[in-house]
This record gives C-alpha cells, sequence and structure tokens, in this order.
C-alpha cells in the first residue's frame, strides 16, 4: 500500500508563500517525531508566542490572503533558543491554558510529509443490510 504524498496539496493551498526557491508553507505541529505532545517537561521551550495582529499580504498564487503579526515573550523556564513556542488560551472565566508547538517549513524537497494511506474497507455488503432493514421497517 502506498502512501499520500501531502506537499502537493500543502503548496497549492492558500497559506502557500513564494521564496526564493519556490513555493513553501508553514505548518504548525502540535506531537514530537515520535508521536507524543509536545510539553514543557519534555522539550526546551523558546518562548510564549502572542498574536498581535493581522495584515494582508499575496500569497504563492497571487491571492490576497490574511496573515497573523506576532510577538515572543520570554517567561521563566523558557531559553529563547529552539523552535518549540508556547500559545495561550483565556477564558472568561480568568483560567489560562497553554499548548505547544513547532513551525515546521514545507517545500518540495521536504521528505516527512507523507500521510500513510488508509487501508480499503469493504461496505457494499453493509450498506445492502441497512438497506434490506430500512425497507422491511417501512412496509
Amino acid at each position: 500500500m502506498t502512501s499520500y504524498d501531502m506537499r502537493p496539496s500543502l503548496l497549492k493551498g492558500s497559506r502557500a508563500r513564494m521564496g526564493e526557491n519556490g513555493p513553501y508553507v508553514i505548518v504548525p505541529i502540535t506531537k514530537n517525531e515520535n508521536g507524543t505532545p509536545l510539553s514543557f517537561e519534555k522539550n526546551t521551550i523558546n518562548s510564549l508566542i502572542i498574536k498581535t495582529g493581522s495584515f494582508k499580504e499575496k500569497n504563492a498564487h497571487g491571492q490576497l490572503v490574511t496573515r497573523n503579526k506576532y510577538k515572543y515573550r520570554q517567561d521563566p523556564g523558557m531559553t529563547g533558543q529552539g523552535d518549540i513556542f508556547a500559545r495561550e488560551q483565556k477564558y472568561k472565566n480568568g483560567n489560562v491554558q497553554r499548548s505547544y508547538l513547532k513551525f515546521v517549513v514545507v517545500n518540495e524537497k521536504s521528505t516527512n510529509f507523507f500521510q500513510p494511506a488508509i487501508p480499503a474497507q469493504k461496505v457494499f455488503s453493509g450498506v445492502k443490510e441497512d438497506v434490506k432493514k430500512a425497507l422491511k421497517s417501512n412496509s
């Protein structure tokens, strides 16, 4: 079974930007390569990323899109180094929840953006049984 190459879809999307070496897209990732969630305990956190506004810019396909502006804040325990960032979500009750992410640049030469194929399921027989049951219940 083959895997699905996600690069063409990502690079044709509205989030793609044009760089010196062709189109690229910045993808936020919330897990380590081994599948465990990014966390303060397991990763070195660079800083807190805070959205400060937005601006309009042309993407790799010439369409005008909205991009976000950010600023960064280093809290105690954050190193200012590495590629893992924290973001905060503030709730109306005053609670603050942090999540962690890293940004990965994907271009035509990227090697890690292949999704494993999903095995086919034989659903026809199940649909056939469901239709039979539905027909019997209506009569």
